[in-house]
């Protein structure tokens, strides 16, 4: 059973990476990235389910629900960009070879070794850890206290070496305390359903607002999980959570529309292919226009809209003909479903 206030909550992080990803003013581009992926990280905790004790069977279902559909969504990326360079006389050389590698080397940042959405792969990764967690660690507290020490690692790590790694360890360690913080308030949502209540929400807004602008301030403008830039930890980890409230406390107390919920169920789709979409639109415009307008912020508030108007009949596509479907050598129907 779909949770909708979940749906509601993806559709508003879309948006955010959507708009992250293309023109933007920088502090508000700061303000996205400061919380818009560990949003996802915590709702995809919030939904997460063990159904087999069995490592090998529950590693074959992450295969076939979450690392096929990213390499399908990632072969059709890969051919997208193909005929993109074909059209636009762009250079777009790929190398098979090295993409094949990149299937199992998944080295983000890395063009030729990554293959599918990276935020799916660090999904991967975090799901396959919490699977030994929940089995071995029966202590919901001191499961919450690893998950900070983890992300304490991961963030020295990553701010003091910064070599991403594999698979994306780096970012799976700091994202598992959002992860965890998810799957924990699910499990004890008896005790901690009164946090979502509106009458919070200022508090959360404000307190986020808060935090952004004291880093805006102090000079801190820059947070990007996918390049391993953070700014103070403390910070990071409170403007992150103030913002995953806020955004989970406002979309449980409105309604939001059958068309914009579709996004929030198709989030993958969205994440995935909305890239395709903003590169093509640079082209365009820059053979019709000029690169001026490729430069101004209206041409980012346009590519939003865009991305969604054309994604919305791809994902009809995709579903209808359940292209993101692998049924072989399973029973079970294969849909993306924790995302």
């Amino acid at each position: 059973m779909r949770l909708e206030w979940i749906d509601k909550a993806k559709v508003i992080g879309i948006i955010l990476v959507i708009l992250g990803h293309t023109i933007c003013p920088p502090n508000i581009k700061f303000w996205l990235y400061s919380f818009h992926m560990p949003l996802f990280f915590f709702l995809s905790g919030y939904v997460f389910k063990i159904k087999t004790p069995i490592f090998l069977d529950f590693l074959i279902i992450k295969i076939r629900t979450l690392l096929i559909p990213a390499f399908i969504l990632g072969g059709i990326g890969i051919i997208y960009s193909l005929i993109e360079g074909l059209i636009f006389d762009s250079q777009s050389s790929i190398n098979f070879i090295q993409k094949i590698w990149g299937i199992f080397i998944q080295m983000r940042g890395f063009y030729e070794f990554s293959f599918g959405p990276w935020f799916v792969i660090c999904l991967f990764t975090i799901q396959i850890m919490m699977f030994f967690l929940i089995k071995y660690i029966k202590s919901d507290k001191l499961m919450l206290v690893l998950g900070v020490l983890g992300s304490i690692l991961g963030y020295v790590y990553c701010t003091r070496i910064g070599i991403v790694l594999p698979w994306a360890v780096d970012c799976a360690l700091i994202g598992i305390l959002f992860f965890i913080a998810g799957y924990l308030l699910n499990k004890h949502e008896d005790k901690f359903k009164k946090v979502w209540e509106i009458k919070y929400f200022p508090v959360y807004l404000c307190s986020h607002v808060a935090l952004v602008g004291i880093q805006v301030i102090t000079g801190i403008n820059r947070v990007d999980m996918f390049a391993n830039q953070y700014s103070n930890y403390l910070y990071f980890i409170l403007t992150s959570f103030s913002g995953i409230f806020f955004i989970i406390t406002l979309t449980k107390g409105v309604r939001m529309s059958k068309e914009l919920s579709y996004i929030g169920q198709n989030s993958l789709i969205y994440y995935a292919l909305h890239t395709l979409i903003l590169s093509t639109s640079l082209y365009m415009v820059k053979n019709l226009f000029s690169d001026l307008f490729t430069q101004s912020y209206y041409f980012g508030v346009f590519n939003v809209f865009l991305c969604l108007f054309i994604l919305h009949p791809i994902a009809s596509l995709i579903n209808e003909y359940q292209v993101l479907s692998w049924n072989f050598p399973f029973k079970q129907s294969l849909r993306f479903k924790n995302y």
